[in-house]
């Protein structure tokens, strides 16, 4: 089973690639940034081919989202809106979001892991959101 954990942040999707091994740990497989430069058509349809690239290549069984503030002083921006906005039209593939807090319960009960070894600090949150949807 491969899964996509993407965290949206910013103008980025930071994307990490997995696939469950039959002794259920995720492997990872890799990972990416993918930038939405602005909220125009030609950069917003870019975005989502770039998906649908990516999911015609690894043909992912779900993929696994952040779920944003939408309001308060950790809000998410109006580029961030557009990009979760594209991932829920992709009917190819299973998208479904979790909540910051959902993770952290996952982590303190050791049911995921925190980091792939050899994986840049800033794919964290997308292997734990990867990881997530490998359970």
């Amino acid at each position: 089973m491969v899964v996509f954990g993407i965290e949206l942040k910013g103008s980025e999707a930071i994307v990490v690639i997995v696939e469950k091994a039959n002794d259920g740990q995720c492997i990872g497989k890799e990972y990416k940034k993918i930038s939405l430069n602005s909220t125009n058509q030609d950069d917003a349809q870019s975005f989502r081919d770039l998906f649908v690239a990516l999911i015609d290549q690894y043909s992912p069984s779900k993929i696994v989202i952040n779920t944003r503030q939408q309001k308060g002083e950790y809000a998410a921006g109006a580029v961030t809106f557009v990009m979760e906005g594209i991932l829920l039209t992709l009917n190819q593939v299973n998208v479904i979001s979790v909540a910051g807090a959902t993770i952290r319960a996952k982590l303190k009960s050791g049911a995921i892991r925190t980091q792939l070894d050899g994986y840049p600090k800033y794919t964290e949150k997308a292997f734990q959101l990867a990881s997530f949807g490998c359970l």
